[in-house]
């Protein structure tokens, strides 16, 4: 194993072994992340950038009506309405004093997405070939049971290696990881050799899966070898939600994210553990196209490019989508938590109609279409968000309630105060990655957030 990153005590937030009740406040912990090929994702320049600092940005989308001209500037202090975090605590007025560094805790090869097991105290993180490695927490206390330090080290071994299965071309890969609420079933996605994207399982005891414990649950048809989604979460229902890419192509040529019966371009919500008879996977109730009529009972929410690092709140339930540009427009959307407890029930993001609060040309505006929280275009060499989420942590408490990105081609980590339809402050927080080597994020269950580099390194975003 690599050496352990010993640092200062950071008491870990509680583990959970059950999901949380409706009526609760959820504590999510299944947050997966993703990979992006470059290239892949250059379009050319438009309309609606976020960039600068918060005095001389320049325009900025907020939410509002689909396919309208969108706002432009960031909401004036004196104009903006009273704004809580959760428990009535007012919430930053400014990211201004906020400054970040990243630490670098350890090593590994090509990683994509990174969680916390319900349950256990360490972390997981996927390696694109087709492997699943543990990051390891070590804490040490005194004898009074004080916590003296913390210690991070990346085990040598792997607890899932599926990399003989695993297709690589392009943007394909493992991709996405979570674990069941219990912390004792494994998920994985990522593209087979012949390019479909597969979600599997397997029973998984403390340090190593049972390999004959596998069970194939879902396989999707993939044309092309870019944009195949890949986040897996486990909500606070106990069910699996699967981002799946639209199947590539110019603006969606088959027009897969606007057909309610196709899986690609799409959030889907099923239960792996709920299969009757030879169905390895059961629809949940609540689903909006439950019946098969109107769309394929899989399907939780649609309209979407390449949804790759959505994210639930881990306070509020609220579900974040970054959708990665088809084009040449990075967007962000708020599906907020509904009194059933669930986020984004039947929401249609727009695209292909819609990128961004335009309009694609040759289309028109689906009805009821949701807006983004915020969105921007490749104006200063930008060409793909890779969404980190709501920052919930206890370390930097300037960032509360603030969602937390960063470019991929530039490097930069920005934050974004928002409640879904304004933007009320956006700037750098300082730290930032070499161009290229952004490669995805995760979040713990404490709240605090970790970035994936290109080049292997795992970071934790900690204060400057």
């Amino acid at each position: 194993m690599s050496a352990p990153a010993v640092g200062p005590p950071r008491p870990l937030g509680p583990q959970r072994t059950t999901a949380v009740r409706a009526e609760q406040h959820p504590r999510r912990f299944s947050h997966g992340v993703a990979f992006l090929v470059a290239l892949a994702l250059v379009g050319t320049a438009a309309c609606g950038y976020l960039g600068g600092d918060a005095e001389t940005a320049g325009p900025a989308t907020t939410g509002g009506p689909r396919g309208t001209a969108a706002a432009l500037t960031t909401v004036p202090a004196a104009a903006r309405p009273p704004y809580t975090l959760p428990g009535g605590f007012p919430a930053p007025a400014s990211l201004e004093p906020v400054r970040t560094t990243l630490t670098e805790i350890g090593k590994v090869e090509g990683p994509t997405a990174f969680t916390s097991r319900p349950g256990y105290p360490n972390y997981y993180i996927t390696e694109r070939k087709g492997r699943v490695r543990q990051l390891t927490v070590d804490q040490q206390f005194d004898r009074d049971g004080k916590l003296m330090r913390t210690g991070l080290y990346i085990e040598r071994g792997y607890v899932l290696d599926i990399a003989r299965e695993v297709s690589t071309d392009g943007e394909r890969g493992m991709l996405g990881l979570a674990f069941s609420t219990d912390g004792r079933t494994i998920y994985v996605s990522y593209t087979d050799r012949d390019g479909r994207i597969k979600v599997s399982s397997w029973r998984i005891f403390d340090y190593a899966v049972d390999y004959s414990s596998r069970k194939d649950i879902l396989t999707i048809d993939h044309p092309r070898t870019e944009r195949n989604g890949g986040t897996l979460a486990v909500g606070d229902d106990g069910f699996l939600y699967i981002g799946t890419g639209d199947g590539g192509g110019e603006g969606d040529p088959d027009n897969n994210a606007q057909n309610t019966k196709s899986l690609l371009g799409k959030i889907l919500r099923i239960d792996p553990q709920g299969g009757l008879g030879d169905m390895p996977y059961g629809v949940p109730p609540g689903n909006p196209f439950r019946d098969g009529t109107n769309g394929a009972p899989e399907v939780w929410a649609y309209g979407l490019a390449n949804p790759w690092g959505f994210r639930f709140d881990l306070v509020t339930g609220d579900l974040w989508v970054p959708d990665v540009a088809a084009l040449s427009i990075e967007e962000v959307t708020k599906l907020p938590r509904d009194g059933n407890g669930a986020a984004g029930r039947g929401a249609n993001m727009g695209w292909n109609a819609l990128q961004g609060n335009g309009v694609t040309e040759g289309k028109t505006t689906p009805a009821g279409a949701v807006p983004p929280a915020f969105e921007y275009a490749h104006f200063g060499g930008e060409c793909g968000i890779i969404g980190a989420g709501m920052y919930r942590g206890l370390a930097m408490p300037g960032l509360a309630g603030a969602f937390v990105y960063g470019d991929l081609c530039t490097g930069q980590i920005r934050g974004v105060l928002t409640d879904g339809v304004a933007v009320f402050d956006q700037r750098d927080l300082g730290a930032s990655l070499p161009p290229n080597q952004l490669a995805g994020w995760g979040q713990t269950d404490d709240g605090e957030l970790w970035v994936l580099a290109a080049d292997g390194r795992i970071l934790r975003l900690d204060p400057a």
